[in-house]
């Protein structure tokens, strides 16, 4: 069995327990806890969704580094290199430790929390930043698996995590009491075992002659590592700006029975992006290789046509639940969050520019282009801030002007997301052509505009009442998703490079 198809089979593995978690987990957490506690949940949970993506990053960032020195063989480099991560990676737990402890003393002047809540939010918040250091380690250990196109075992410690996440709080909820501090307790349990699983990886795979050790660390070395990881870090707080701080606002302002209504229809577009990564996360290492190689025209056409792939793969799908978006809400979490469903359309409809995106992303984090991405990112974040601190204090607790939040933010989204990629990807490759890039995006929402005008008019004529109806919607939608995007925004070249790939995988 090849690589790539080992990566794919524990891709399609985790994406089922992503999809199993998505339908059983979220609904059990907001009925055991009742939606007002569920809210602190995103706040909490908000924090991880960061250390998550910056790890991710960061991950990405240093192993382009290692990856080069081993493509070359120069493993006193490659010791380096790994050593000066390391020091990178302690350096920004010793940084984050006062904020968590600020964040912690003042979490009632902070979020907008019941005075019932607080002592249990308290717990939960110490609990998640624990989490935060043990997935930062963890995420050391990932570069050897990234550098060495192991998505294999990356994804067995996703699927790890997930699966010992869920259980450890299933079990303290059951078995000793339905409270907000035993999910942070059980997502740390969870952590430490992926912790251990991940160590004992990395010793199996660690390069013969590879030495971890700070007296390895060359000054210029660090330097390098220190500036790359200062950017990702600025990227990264510009993106919580822009993506996340919808449901801090929504918080302070209205509370959190609807920022818990706002955190489940974020989560579900968390977990579509995790179903996408299935298909995506095959094309980093691939794109970065073929980088170290020096195959430019290998790296721009893996850019080009798996953009365009995934965000039509994204797009069918995200098409499909906003034309089903009540009847899926109302099943799914209950009939209150039904009335909610456009909160959930306009936070779906971003989500294939960002996928897309995010093979762009790639490119240009392989050579080492992240200082103009992470600037315009930190503006574009403190306009969404201003935007949206205005809306709030104007709002008069008006759900109209939730919607204008979200609204804003989408267009925001879609500037830092698609657009600032496109431009990215133009600056290291100048001859791709500005028609090509505008060329992807329309067709992506071409795609998905017709998917929901087709899944609205199938919702009008034929009456769901349960999820057989749902699910038999859901695969008719997305057959005749499939069958247009195949003939209709497929070009000869493009659907032969489709075949090939499917048939390599």
């Amino acid at each position: 069995m090849s690589q790539v198809t080992k990566n794919l089979l524990y891709n399609l593995i985790s994406l089922l327990i992503n999809v199993l978690i998505a339908i059983l987990y979220t609904p059990y957490l907001v009925k055991s806890l009742g939606i007002i506690a569920y809210g602190v949940l995103p706040l909490a949970l908000l924090i991880n969704q960061y250390i998550s993506i910056l790890a991710t990053s960061l991950t990405g960032s240093l192993t382009r580094f290692y990856s080069i020195s081993i493509k070359e063989n120069n493993i006193p480099q490659a010791s380096s290199y790994l050593s000066g991560a390391l020091m990178v990676i302690i350096g920004i737990i010793v940084f984050a430790l006062p904020i968590c402890f600020f964040i912690v003393v003042y979490v009632d002047k902070v979020f907008n929390i019941s005075d019932l809540l607080i002592q249990s939010a308290k717990v939960l918040f110490i609990f998640t930043f624990l989490s935060f250091i043990c997935s930062l380690i963890t995420n050391f250990f990932s570069i050897i698996f990234y550098a060495n196109n192991r998505l294999d075992l990356l994804n067995k410690i996703n699927i790890l995590r997930q699966f010992s996440k869920v259980l450890f709080n299933v079990i303290l909820f059951e078995c000793i009491a339905v409270d907000l501090k035993y999910v942070g307790i059980g997502n740390f349990l969870g952590e430490l075992i992926v912790l251990f699983f991940s160590y004992l990886l990395f010793r199996s795979l660690l390069t013969k002659g590879l030495v971890i050790s700070f007296k390895k660390v060359d000054r210029v070395i660090f330097s390098s590592l220190l500036i790359m990881t200062f950017w990702v870090i600025v990227h990264q707080l510009g993106d919580m700006a822009i993506f996340k701080t919808d449901i801090l606002f929504v918080n302070k302002i209205w509370g959190t029975k609807e920022s818990g209504v706002l955190g489940v229809v974020s989560d579900l577009g968390a977990y579509i992006i995790m179903v996408i990564g299935v298909v995506s996360s095959l094309f980093g290492p691939l794109i970065l290789i073929a980088y170290s190689n020096k195959d430019h025209e290998e790296v721009k056409k893996l850019a080009l046509n798996n953009s365009l792939i995934i965000g039509l793969i994204t797009a069918i799908l995200c098409a499909i639940l906003i034309g089903y978006s009540a009847n899926f809400l109302h099943l799914w979490i209950g009939e209150d969050l039904s009335s909610f469903s456009l909160w959930l359309d306009i936070k779906l409809f971003n989500l294939p520019f960002y996928a897309a995106a995010g093979v762009f992303a790639f490119v240009y984090r392989s050579w080492n282009k992240v200082k103009i991405p992470a600037l315009f990112t930190v503006l574009i974040g403190i306009i969404n801030l201003v935007v949206c601190y205005i809306l709030s204090i104007n709002s008069k607790l008006s759900y109209d002007y939730i919607i204008y939040i979200l609204g804003v933010n989408f267009f925001l989204c879609l500037l830092q997301t698609f657009v600032l990629g496109s431009y990215m990807l133009r600056s290291v490759y100048p001859e791709i052509k500005v028609r090509t890039l505008f060329g992807i995006f329309l067709k992506i929402l071409s795609l998905l505009i017709t998917i929901i005008i087709i899944s609205k008019m199938i919702n009008k004529f034929y009456s769901i009442s349960n999820w057989f109806d749902l699910i038999l919607c859901f695969s008719f939608s997305g057959c005749i998703g499939l069958m247009i995007t195949y003939t209709g925004f497929l070009n000869i070249k493009q659907r032969q490079y489709l075949f090939q790939m499917i048939k390599r995988k």
